[in-house]
C-alpha cells in the first residue's frame, strides 16, 4: 500500500464521492494528509484506505477495483477507463486523470495537486 498520500489523488477522490466533475485543490502538509479547502481534509490511514470529509472510505487495495463506503464503486474496462457507479469516467494518462467530460487532475506541484 502507498505511504504517502499525494494531493492530486486526494483531489480525484473528492470529486469522484462528490459525483459530479467540479474543481478543487489540494496540498499536503504531510504525508498523510491532504488539505482541499472547503472541500475538507483526507487522511491516509495505517491499512492503506483513505477517509474523506463525511468518512467516506476509500478502498483502493485492488488495481481493477476502487470502492467507496457511500456505496460508489469504480471498475477499470478493457481500454483503461474507470467507470464508476454514480456515472462518472474516469483514465489515468500521461502523468494525469482525465474525466471523460472534460475536468483534468494533475499534480502542480511536489504538495499540491488539482482537478480543473
Amino acid at each position: 500500500m502507498a505511504e504517502v498520500l499525494h494531493a492530486v489523488e486526494a483531489a480525484m477522490f473528492l470529486v469522484l464521492a462528490a459525483g459530479t466533475e467540479a474543481p478543487v485543490v489540494c496540498r499536503t502538509p504531510s504525508p498523510a494528509v491532504a488539505e482541499c479547502g472547503v472541500r475538507g481534509v483526507a487522511y491516509l490511514q495505517a491499512d492503506g484506505t483513505i477517509i474523506l470529509p463525511g468518512r467516506i472510505r476509500v478502498d483502493r487495495s485492488r488495481p481493477d477495483v476502487i470502492r467507496m463506503s457511500n456505496g460508489v464503486e469504480g471498475r477499470r474496462g478493457a481500454t483503461g477507463w474507470i467507470s464508476f457507479s454514480n456515472g462518472l469516467v474516469v483514465r489515468r494518462e500521461q502523468g494525469r486523470w482525465r474525466f471523460s467530460g472534460g475536468l483534468v487532475c494533475t499534480a502542480t506541484g511536489a504538495d499540491r495537486g488539482e482537478c480543473r
